[in-house]
């Protein structure tokens, strides 16, 4: 479940190293963050980074349900005469803890951007 959830938030460089295969990694065809000019990383390994990401994930998950909405999440107040409810606006937390998010960061980028980012392509 882990790698799942991390495949469909994060889109990683380069391509898949085999056609059809079910998940991001291995990948080819990527030279890496760290790598010398003209190396890339192996087409069957799976950067340590990116596994660290995944056991960090995996042990927060754990301890909770990070998928699930915390109770309360996005509520502001209540009253209760003829009862309310007031909401407050802010982002419901990342499904990736952000220490998993820099875990990943040399590697890929998140799927989902904050507001107001957008991506650039160089033509």
């Amino acid at each position: 479940m882990v790698t799942q959830i991390i495949d469909a938030e994060w889109q990683f460089h380069g391509v898949k190293s085999v056609a059809g295969q079910a998940l991001q990694w291995p990948r080819a065809d990527w030279p890496g963050p760290d790598a010398e000019i003209g190396a890339t990383v192996a087409e069957n390994s799976v950067p340590v980074p990116v596994v660290n990401a995944v056991c960090q994930l995996a042990l927060k998950l754990l301890q909770g349900d990070r998928t699930a909405h915390p109770a309360g999440e996005g509520l502001w107040c209540e009253w209760s005469e003829f009862t309310g409810k007031r909401y407050d606006v802010k982002p419901r937390r990342p499904l990736l803890p952000p220490w998993v998010q820099r875990y990943l960061r040399k590697y890929g980028v998140p799927l989902r951007r904050a507001p107001g980012m957008v991506k650039l392509t160089r033509v």
